[in-house]
C-alpha cells in the first residue's frame, strides 16, 4: 500500500535534467524545484532503502550525481553526505557493482586528456628540425 505511494513520489521528485550549472540525477525536495538537492537525495535513498528502487529511477544517474566533486574538501557536511549516500545506495541488492568497463567509462575525460598530451608529444618529438644557417 505505502510503497506504490512511495515509489510515485520519489518518480515525481526526480530530477534526471538540471538546470545551468547545477547537477542533476538527484531529488528536488519538493515539487515546484528544479534542481536537486543533496539533502532531499538522502533521503530519497533511505526511502528506497526501506521501499525499493523504482523502475523510472536511473542509478547511473544517481551514482554520477553523488561522485566526489572538487569542492568537497570545503563542504565537509555535503561531502560526508555524498560519500554516505553512495555507501548506502551502493549495498542496494538491485544495484550492480561498477565494472572496469563502467570504470573506464566514467573516466573518459580523464583518459582522452592523457591520450591528447601523449599525442602532442609524440607530434612534438616526430615533427623535423629546423635548420640554422
Amino acid at each position: 500500500m505505502h510503497r506504490e505511494t512511495v515509489h510515485r513520489m520519489l518518480v515525481e521528485l526526480r530530477r534526471p535534467q538540471g538546470r545551468f550549472g547545477m547537477w542533476r540525477g538527484g531529488f528536488a525536495a519538493g515539487r515546484p524545484l528544479d534542481f536537486s538537492s543533496l539533502d532531499a537525495t538522502a533521503a530519497a535513498i533511505e526511502l528506497m532503502q526501506y521501499y525499493g528502487v523504482p523502475d523510472e529511477v536511473n542509478i547511473a544517474a544517481l551514482r554520477s550525481y553523488l561522485r566526489p566533486t572538487m569542492n568537497d574538501h570545503w563542504l565537509i557536511k555535503q561531502s560526508a553526505t555524498r560519500v554516505a549516500s553512495l555507501q548506502r545506495l551502493e549495498k542496494f541488492p538491485e544495484v550492480k557493482p561498477l565494472t572496469f568497463r563502467d570504470f573506464l567509462r566514467y573516466e573518459q575525460n580523464l583518459i582522452m586528456a592523457v591520450l591528447f598530451v601523449i599525442l602532442c608529444l609524440i607530434a612534438t618529438l616526430g615533427s623535423p628540425r629546423l635548420q640554422s644557417r
